[in-house]
């Protein structure tokens, strides 16, 4: 299953499908935060930026992570609906829940909990564990899919 596509807040990136798709997506709970190629991240970021202006941009937080804001004084801090799509024939719709989308670098520090590739060659997607929160996901290797469903808090 290749992932399609992000939305944000119900607007679809205005990014082509293969550029996801490009070098292979990969699910990995060894990786924190979801890594994606430099093009997909920077439309992601620039609709988060856009939608964030009530919000302070912090510069130089962190080496990574360049999407943080300031919190003090703006609380509750609340991140618009980030979707993955994916799929081939028929898309399926993640919704990432808000602890799947926010790295709390600080008490009064949230980041968004996805990067650019290291490279510019490198073109995986990678879907870290950050973005699997309040999932159960579901490998069926045998069948080549891959399933999502929310997990039950216990």
């Amino acid at each position: 299953m290749a992932s399609l596509g992000i939305s944000v807040d119900g607007n679809k990136l205005d990014v082509s499908s293969r550029k996801f798709t490009y070098g292979g997506t990969i699910i990995d709970s060894g990786t924190i935060i979801t890594r994606l190629p430099q093009v997909v991240y920077s439309a992601l970021s620039d609709a988060i930026r856009q939608s964030m202006t009530n919000y302070t941009l912090l510069e130089d937080v962190d080496e990574l992570l360049d999407t943080c804001y300031h919190l003090e004084g703006n609380e509750p801090f609340v991140l618009l609906e980030i979707k993955f799509h994916f799929g081939e024939e028929s898309t399926i719709d993640v919704t990432l829940s808000n602890s799947g989308t926010i790295w709390k670098k600080r008490d009064t520090v949230n980041c968004l909990a996805f990067a650019a590739t290291e490279s510019y060659t490198n073109s995986n997607s990678i879907i870290g564990i950050v973005q699997q929160r309040g999932f159960n996901v579901l490998y069926d290797l045998e069948g080549g899919r891959i399933g999502f469903g929310r997990s039950c808090a216990s």
